[in-house]
């Protein structure tokens, strides 16, 4: 004799008739059908043929009746909540979910597979907001990061910004290598409708050498298609002095070769321009990235440009009216850092 799913009670079952009797809505009914049915000793492979449903959703209304109740078995779009899982079953699957991002494939898959529940795709997402999860991408840092010299660094910059405050400027210089494509964003598209978007098949690049200063939100930059070099640090930096003659001057930059160049080092110390490297593998410390994202985004991002003279047109438009985005830029540009990487 074929062993029976679940065990109704009593109870349940006169509940399960009485609810089936009276209910106005074909949906709700075909549920109820579909439990009393399995009662009586049907097969799952009968109850499906019978009543024309998937396998999977007859396996999601016996999870629902077995975990929540009739109550939930009456409720139409019941995605299930956190007691389908018990606490130490939710404790091992937020443990899974931490190991590396997962999709929402993936832990429907998993939880199918651990502990035999099958949840919708909207089942699982609103399992994981409750969870107090949230979709999005993982952030890229340097693979030789290291918190422990970041915030060391940091507590020199705080020491060094303290020295210039209200007689001086600070700017972080940094060169963006900006490529002549488009680039594909999400955004809102009517449904059905195909947007396509062109792209350039040439490999032309726009090198920025750029220094922004957090203190009033402004940019000194220099375009072209050579490229950054030690001599173009050395037009920058005395573009910065002419743009502050009397100030004194504090610029952190990278920590690559061509800054570190004698000669620039020396010219530096002339306009008395105090020059502060940020430790190895620390982008993340160099204000001026977001604004190079930033750049990026209000640029290409879903926006084609024919010639390469169009494509540089627009970053220059940018560039001379950074202005025009002072609210965004103000609250973009603050000196809040986090720290990345493993502890030495």
């Amino acid at each position: 004799m074929r062993e029976k799913l679940f065990t109704v009670t009593r109870s349940q079952r006169e509940n399960l008739w009485r609810r089936y009797k009276q209910t106005g809505d074909r949906r709700v009914a075909e549920r109820l059908h579909t439990i009393l049915l399995l009662d009586e000793g049907r097969s799952a492979r009968d109850v499906c043929t019978i009543l024309h449903l998937h396998p999977k959703t007859l396996k999601r209304w016996i999870g629902i009746f077995v975990s929540a109740g009739v109550d939930a078995l009456c409720t139409l779009n019941y995605v299930g909540n956190t007691l389908w899982l018990t606490d130490d079953q939710i404790r091992q699957f937020t443990s899974w979910l931490d190991e590396r991002v997962r999709s929402t494939k993936e832990a429907i898959a998993w939880v199918e597979g651990q502990f035999g529940l099958d949840y919708s795709e909207s089942g699982m997402l609103k399992l994981l907001k409750r969870l107090d999860y949230r979709y999005k991408e993982p952030a890229q840092v340097p693979s030789k990061a290291d918190s422990d010299v970041q915030a060391a660094w940091l507590e020199s910059y705080v020491e060094k910004r303290e020295a210039v405050k209200g007689h001086g400027k600070v700017y972080f210089m940094d060169a963006a290598h900006l490529l002549h494509n488009a680039v594909p964003g999400q955004g809102w598209i009517k449904r059905g409708r195909r947007v396509e978007l062109k792209t350039n098949s040439g490999r032309n690049r726009l090198n920025v050498l750029g220094a922004y200063s957090p203190d009033d939100h402004t940019l000194e930059a220099i375009e072209g298609t050579e490229l950054c070099d030690a001599e173009l640090v050395c037009r920058l930096l005395r573009k910065l002095r002419a743009a502050n003659p009397c100030k004194r001057l504090l610029v952190v930059l990278d920590n690559v070769r061509y800054p570190r160049a004698r000669f620039v080092q020396a010219l530096a110390q002339r306009l008395r321009i105090r020059l502060l490297f940020l430790p190895p593998y620390s982008p993340n410390l160099n204000l001026i990235e977001r604004f190079w994202k930033f750049l990026r985004k209000k640029v290409t991002r879903n926006t084609y440009y024919a010639t390469f003279a169009d494509f540089r047109a627009a970053i220059q438009r940018l560039l001379a009216n950074i202005g025009t985005y002072m609210d965004e830029l103000t609250t973009l540009m603050t000196e809040n850092f986090q720290l990345v990487g493993k502890a030495g």
